[in-house]
C-alpha cells in the first residue's frame, strides 16, 4: 500500500506561509534600514511551489502509479521532508524533497531505488541519480525522491537508512533546524552560497548557522546575518 502523507507541521506552515511572507517586508520606519533590505530579499525569495498542498496532491496523481509498479506490495509512506519542512526553502534553487519511507524488514533497497529509476524514466519524468536521492520532474518542478527503510534502534526508534547505506533520522534534524528559530538568516546564507557557485551541503550550512548563533539576540536580521560571516 503507497500512502502520501502530509505531516501535521507541513500543513501548519503551509498554511501560514502566505500570510508571513505578505508581511515581511515591514514599514522602513519600524527597523533598520539594512533589516528591511534583508527582509525585502526574503520576500523575493520565498518559496509557495505555488500551493504546496495542491502540488503534493498533483504529484500523488502523477508518481503514484510510477510507484506502485516499481515497488509492487511493498508498503511506503511518501511524506515531504528537507528545506520545506524546515521552512529554509529558497525558491531560486530548493526541490521539493519526498521521503518513500519503506517498511521495517524490507529487503534490497538499491534493487528498489534502480526500480524506481527504470519506471521513472519509462514514464517521462527525466530521473537523474543523486547519490540516495532520485531528481525528477513532475509538472515543471524539480522533486527529489529519498527511498529509505525505517531502522529502529532502541536509541532512535525513527532512524532511517538509506540506498546508499547511510543511516540517520531525518525528522531529528528537522526538527533540529525548526527549533532554532534562525529560518530567516539560513535562508539569506543559502541565497549567499547559491550566488557565489558553492557546493556546501545544505544540513552543514544549517547546523552551521545555528552554532554561530547560539544564545545569539535574535532582535537584528542584519546583525545576526554578520555574526555568521
Amino acid at each position: 500500500m503507497i500512502r502520501f502523507e502530509l505531516k501535521q507541521r507541513d500543513k501548519e506552515w503551509i498554511d501560514s506561509a502566505r500570510l508571513r511572507f505578505k508581511s515581511a517586508v515591514p514599514k522602513p520606519e519600524t527597523l533598520d534600514r539594512r533589516d528591511a533590505y534583508l527582509r525585502r530579499i526574503l520576500a523575493r525569495e520565498s518559496f509557495f511551489l505555488s500551493d504546496v498542498k495542491t502540488f503534493f496532491a498533483q504529484t500523488r496523481v502523477a508518481l503514484k502509479p510510477v510507484i506502485s509498479r516499481a515497488v509492487g506490495d511493498l508498503g511506503v509512506r511518501v511524506q515531504i521532508c528537507g528545506a520545506i519542512s524546515k521552512d529554509s526553502a529558497i525558491s531560486s534553487s530548493s526541490n521539493c524533497d519526498l521521503l518513500l519511507q519503506f517498511s521495517p524488514g524490507t529487503e534490497h533497497l538499491l534493487a528498489v531505488y534502480r526500480k524506481l529509476v527504470r519506471e521513472l524514466k519509462r514514464a517521462g519524468f527525466a530521473p537523474v541519480e543523486k547519490g540516495c536521492v532520485i531528481n525528477c520532474t513532475v509538472l515543471g518542478h524539480q522533486v527529489d525522491l529519498i527511498p529509505a527503510i525505517r531502522v529502529p534502534e532502541r536509541s532512535d526508534p525513527m532512524r532511517m537508512e538509506f540506498a546508499n547505506g547511510i543511516g540517520t533520522n531525518p525528522w531529528r534534524q528537522i526538527e533540529y533546524v525548526n527549533s532554532a528559530e534562525q529560518s530567516d538568516v539560513i535562508r539569506l546564507v543559502k541565497l549567499w552560497r547559491d550566488q557565489q557557485g558553492l557546493k556546501f551541503p545544505s544540513y552543514y550550512l544549517e547546523v552551521a548557522v545555528i552554532r554561530a548563533l547560539d544564545r545569539y539576540d535574535k532582535a537584528s536580521l542584519y546583525r545576526r546575518l554578520r555574526k555568521v560571516y
